[in-house]
């Protein structure tokens, strides 16, 4: 199994104990360039890992620990992981989208 630190492109998004993300559909958001994608990505990074409530949540569904995050931060996989989180769980993602002044949709839509 993947798991979340491994996603697959559009598809079988699952927290790291194998259970499958439902809520926001990934597809309907708009794409943006990669570049634009990768900077969004790793600024809602940011946004979890400075949120005391976000942050054990994040690291416990994703398997991932503080070290690999800092050493890997801008991996796709990593920074793909962040926008599931995000789009799991719709207080979190409102939240992160209105600290970085966007809109939920294009936080959604900035898998890269």
């Amino acid at each position: 199994m993947c798991g979340l630190g491994c996603v697959q492109p559009e598809a079988d998004l699952r927290f790291a104990d194998g259970r499958a993300f439902s809520g926001v559909t990934l597809g309907a958001a708009p794409r943006y360039p990669a570049q634009v994608n990768d900077t969004l990505a790793l600024q809602a990074l940011a946004a979890v890992i400075s949120d005391e409530a976000m942050r054990p949540r994040f690291l416990d569904l994703t398997g991932f620990d503080v070290p690999t995050l800092r050493a890997r931060a801008g991996e796709a996989d990593v920074l793909n992981a962040v926008i599931a989180f995000l789009s799991a769980h719709e207080p979190d993602l409102l939240r992160v989208a209105e600290t970085l002044g966007v809109k939920p949709g294009e936080l959604a839509g900035a898998m890269v």
